[in-house]
């Protein structure tokens, strides 16, 4: 751990969890960009190391590295720990891990299932609530939580994941609400299709991934910007916008059909 003598002001501190690799490690580095000290988790420590190093050469900020799975509640309360043990308060907490699995559901798993419901829903929802009370203490701090478009419709051959992302959206915006007034807003990173690992761990097809697909450096930088902003939610890009719209507009069972025929022949986006 890399240590700095004390200072009359020090950096405001972000949490980054799945910042080893994709859109975290971009999140992580835009913060570092902006000045800020990072607290970076994932289960790769060379990764997680690499980027440390990194960021504290390139933008003079200061990088702590929890190597945690936060598939088991050992993994998700570590963390808490170590970023209780640093002694500062936690400014942003961004809830980045996050895995998907493609496929007909009774081919997926049931293992690799509860695994996914553990770090996409369990995981943010503990982590979240290990942070919160001392940011409403202080009426200030930022949780960015990222999700997936797929939160909007339904989602065959990926029925539990799209249901995952959907409590996401469900459980930011209430939250957000309820925070109202505080000084601590709740922001939900909703992105599209990126060229990212996601895909290749999920099982989707690299031609299937690159269908509308943003530069995660930049959906990075519009989630920052959107939650340093206070913005409830931040969809990137065109055509990832238009996919809540159309949740709006279309009957569930149809979209469920359309999104169904889009996936059963190509692979399943973001």
């Amino acid at each position: 751990m890399s240590t700095r003598g004390p200072t009359a002001e020090r950096p405001p501190l972000a949490v980054v969890t799945g910042a080893s690799s994709g859109l975290g490690l971009h999140i992580a580095r835009r913060l570092a960009e902006l000045g800020w000290d990072l607290v970076l988790s994932a289960r790769s420590t060379e990764a997680l190391e690499a980027l440390r190093s990194a960021v504290e050469v390139e933008f003079d900020v200061r990088a702590v590295v929890s190597v945690r799975d936060l598939s088991r509640d050992e993994g998700v309360r570590g963390l808490l720990a170590d970023v209780e043990a640093l002694g500062r308060p936690v400014e942003m907490l961004v809830a980045n891990a996050g895995f998907g699995l493609y496929g007909p559901y009774l081919d997926t798993d049931p293992d690799d299932e509860a695994a996914m419901l553990r770090v996409n829903v369990a995981a943010p929802v503990a982590l979240v609530r290990g942070v919160l009370p001392d940011m409403v203490a202080r009426d200030r701090g930022r949780i960015l939580i990222v999700g997936s478009v797929g939160a909007f419709v339904p989602g065959p051959y990926t029925a539990t994941y799209y249901a995952t992302r959907a409590f996401v959206v469900s459980y930011a915006e209430a939250l957000a609400q309820e925070l109202a007034g505080t000084g601590v807003t709740v922001t939900n990173l909703c992105p599209g299709p990126m060229p990212t690992g996601f895909q290749a761990r999920a099982g989707v097809r690299a031609e299937a991934a690159r269908f509308g697909a943003l530069a995660p450096e930049r959906v990075a930088r519009l989630g920052v910007r959107g939650a340093l902003s206070g913005r409830r939610r931040v969809v990137p890009g065109f055509l990832a916008r238009t996919v809540p719209l159309l949740a709006r507009l279309l009957p569930r069972t149809l979209l469920a059909r359309i999104v169904g025929a889009a996936q059963s022949g190509r692979g399943a986006p973001n």
